[in-house]
């Protein structure tokens, strides 16, 4: 629109668009349950497949550490029952008793690396491993130990897959924030040959209990909100409590959020229930798992896993039942990034669809602040937005 020469925005004008046309994108959920690898996802997807600098150094580091984290617990679970070992395989018995993950990983060593694999293929350890159900252990446990010593080396470079499958711990609050053209959503047609763009910011907030308690600042001005809950969660136990299945932590946390008796922080804006793992879950389908689970599960929900799946859906919709706003649901697998863009795109929708989005077009098509009419007119006439000049809100 409009002729001549292009010429940028003023760079507090282009705040003012920051702040009227933007939209925060919260994810929450338990720990373990594939936020931040969605996250990740998510970043790359916005980010023509580029991953954020230093995720890879944080990934080479993250994967030693899970190698080391899965060896010891696993030689936790066998204790001194240690018959089965050969002699090598309760030399690192020991030495993994008595490591500390963390200081391991610093100083990783091929050599130490190929024991763990050696200790890995020993069939005591493996006997342990069939009863995972039964005590805490990273879902990716054979990965991780499978590939022990590639993960050594100064020259290791990690896959895409390592990259996704890196078990990070979240702490503290992650935010990505990125912008895409207004133009492509509905209602918005006319804005299609401008720079004008909405400003979108993901939210990653960890899930395990300890930081819990930082969430409450990062709920106010909240256009959608993605709780992630790990599939897998009806027949694995929870890292802090290994009484406790991860499904059932996931509900309390789920009711105490969005529940009837919550406190309505999020009543009127759009939540995804996002059940990760799904081809996991379709794989090792358990029976008993659901019923240990879900003791009130009629037969005809175990049928398989798509029926199981959906009754599992149907127990967190139903605790928010009282919703103006009704819940969404979607079933997807973190690790494939095509889904994971699904995902973001159909969160996208509602807020664009919802009462947000209508009052973000409205403010665009009719502004009432005089300075956001100025910078909306001079986009209009072909201005471009220094969009990498003004800092995120």
């Amino acid at each position: 629109m409009g002729g001549g020469a292009s010429k940028e925005l003023p760079v507090d004008m282009a705040e003012q668009l920051l702040r009227d046309m933007s939209a925060k994108i919260l994810i929450l959920g338990a720990g373990e349950a594939g936020k931040t690898t969605t996250c990740s996802q998510l970043h790359c997807i916005v980010n023509d497949g580029m991953w954020d600098p230093g995720s890879k150094k944080k990934c080479i580091n993250s994967l030693r550490m899970n190698v080391y984290m899965v060896a010891r617990k696993l030689a936790e679970q066998i204790g001194t029952d240690t018959d089965k070992l050969s002699d090598a395989g309760k030399t690192t018995h020991q030495a993994l008793l008595q490591c500390d993950p963390m200081d391991a990983a610093n100083d990783y060593k091929k050599e130490e690396a190929a024991k763990i694999n050696a200790y890995w293929h020993e069939d005591a350890v493996k006997e342990k491993f069939a009863n995972k159900d039964k005590f805490w252990i990273l879902e990716w446990a054979p990965y991780y130990l499978d590939n022990a010593e590639r993960f050594a080396g100064d020259d290791f470079e990690p896959t895409e897959t390592d990259l996704v499958r890196a078990r990070v711990k979240t702490t503290g609050v992650n935010q990505d924030p990125f912008n895409e053209e207004a133009g492509k959503w509905t209602g918005w047609e006319e804005w299609k040959e401008t720079d004008l763009k909405i400003h979108w910011t993901v939210v990653d907030v960890g899930g395990q209990r300890s930081e819990r308690r930082k969430w409450l600042g990062f709920f106010d001005n909240v256009q959608s909100v993605v709780f992630l809950v790990n599939s897998l969660g009806y027949n694995e136990v929870l890292y802090e409590d290994e009484n406790l299945l991860r499904m059932h932590e996931s509900l309390t946390l789920f009711d105490s959020l969005f529940g009837e008796k919550s406190q309505g922080a999020f009543n009127r804006i759009p939540v995804t229930v996002a059940f990760n793992k799904l081809d996991s879950f379709k794989e090792s389908f358990s029976v008993d798992g659901m019923k240990r689970c879900f003791p009130d599960c009629p037969p005809e929900a175990m049928a398989d896993s798509d029926s199981a799946m959906a009754y599992i859906q149907k127990v967190f919709v139903e605790k928010c039942a009282h919703r103006a706003i009704p819940i969404n649901t979607h079933a997807f697998n973190a690790i494939e990034r095509p889904q994971c863009e699904t995902l973001l795109r159909e969160v996208q929708k509602t807020i664009m669809d919802g009462p947000d989005g209508v009052a973000m077009l409205a403010r665009a098509n009719a502004p009432e602040d005089p300075n956001l009419k100025k910078a909306l007119e001079a986009v209009k006439k072909g201005a471009k937005v220094p969009y990498d000049k003004v800092p995120s809100y």
